[in-house]
């Protein structure tokens, strides 16, 4: 089987909004580059504090591989899709 490791620079940004006066929502956006865009990262999470040191969260993920190369003279060409629900506790102090 073929086998390449992806490495690059990945480069985003995100906004923290306030959704609700007690919900922030975290939006994210970033691509990997290596040196051209392969990789796409999009995510939003929830916030709700419980208590002073502890949130609810919860939220969807994605990321979408884009990719041609060339291994061993073959060209190839990736597209791939991972789409994942974040549901959790943060404790926001040590």
């Amino acid at each position: 089987p073929a086998v390449q490791s992806l490495y690059g620079l990945r480069v985003g940004g995100g906004l923290v909004l306030d959704a609700t006066p007690d919900i922030s929502l975290d939006v994210s956006l970033s691509e990997l580059m290596a040196p051209y865009p392969i990789a796409t990262h999009l995510g939003v999470r929830a916030f709700k504090p419980l208590t002073d040191t502890l949130s609810a969260t919860a939220g969807i993920e994605a990321d979408i591989k884009h990719i041609s190369l060339s291994i061993d003279g073959t060209p190839i060409k990736v597209s791939d899709t991972e789409v994942g629900l974040h549901i959790g506790l943060k404790y926001e102090r040590f």
